[in-house]
C-alpha cells in the first residue's frame, strides 16, 4: 500500500466481485483490548497529501465493504490525510 499508493480490499472467504479474497486461516483478526473480531472485510488505504505519505488507515468491517462504503472511505482518508498535514505545523 505505502509503496504503490494504492488502495488494497480484502474479504473472508465468499465475497464480491472486487478486492482480494482470502482464506479465513490467512485474513487477519483485530484485537481491540477488549475482544478479538475476525473481519469480513479490511480496507488498506494509504494516507497521501501533495504527494507526501503520511501513513496508511486501515479500516475493518463485519460485513462486507460495498462499492459506496469503499468511496465513503476513500474520502474520509482524504480528509483524515489533510487533517495530518495540517496538525504538522500547529
Amino acid at each position: 500500500v505505502a509503496g504503490q499508493r494504492k488502495k488494497i480490499l480484502l474479504h473472508r472467504g465468499d465475497a464480491p466481485p472486487s478486492g482480494i479474497v482470502l482464506s479465513t486461516e490467512t485474513m487477519p483478526s483485530i484485537d481491540t483490548g477488549l475482544t478479538v473480531l475476525d473481519p469480513r472485510s479490511l480496507l488498506v488505504l494509504p494516507l497521501v497529501h501533495l504527494d507526501r505519505l503520511l501513513g496508511v488507515l486501515v479500516v475493518g468491517s463485519l460485513q462486507f465493504y460495498d462499492d459506496a462504503a469503499v468511496d465513503f472511505l476513500e474520502e474520509v482518508g482524504l480528509q483524515v490525510s489533510v487533517a495530518l498535514n495540517n496538525a504538522r505545523f500547529v
